[in-house]
């Protein structure tokens, strides 16, 4: 059974907020499994996804917990079914004549968008569901990647 819960926290755009927000998780023994944070449509409204394993009621803690802090303005539970959760993969990948056909086919099968190419290597970026990243990861073959980074999950609620 996965235990993985997520959460998005809605924040004023201070400065330590982060730093009050994961002393939280870790005072109560919580580890992060990722973290994303970004700017909403509102002018100085960051939006935090935090994803980390645990029961529902070390959810509740957390929930209370945080909207306890100051600059937290909304603390939510995210799910499948009631979200849109997405993560993104950038690629640096050797792109030869050898290797070309099979770059692109991944890319036009997991819908990947070319950002830069160079001699013998390209750049390429990816997203999907954590199930979806783990298939490109699983179908591309592993001497191919020069280099890659990987955010954690990015959420919304559906409604």
């Amino acid at each position: 059974m996965d235990n993985r819960l997520i959460i998005y926290v809605e924040v004023e755009n201070k400065a330590g907020v982060l730093n009050k927000l994961s002393s939280l998780f870790s005072r109560r023994g919580f580890n992060i499994e990722s973290l994303s944070v970004g700017y909403t449509r509102e002018e100085g409204i960051s939006r935090f996804t935090i994803t980390f394993f645990g029961e529902d009621i070390m959810l509740e803690q957390i929930r209370k917990q945080a909207q306890k802090l100051i600059h937290v303005l909304k603390v939510q539970k995210l799910t499948r079914e009631n979200s849109v959760l997405l993560e993104f993969i950038i690629l640096k990948l050797v792109y030869t004549k050898q290797t070309k056909d099979t770059v692109d086919s991944l890319c036009d099968k997991y819908q990947g968008k070319q950002i830069v190419e160079k001699e013998e290597t390209t750049i390429i970026s990816f997203s999907g569901n954590k199930e979806e990243i783990q298939n490109l990861l699983n179908d591309m073959p592993q001497s191919y990647i020069l280099d890659m980074t990987r955010t954690g999950k990015v959420g919304m609620k559906k409604e």
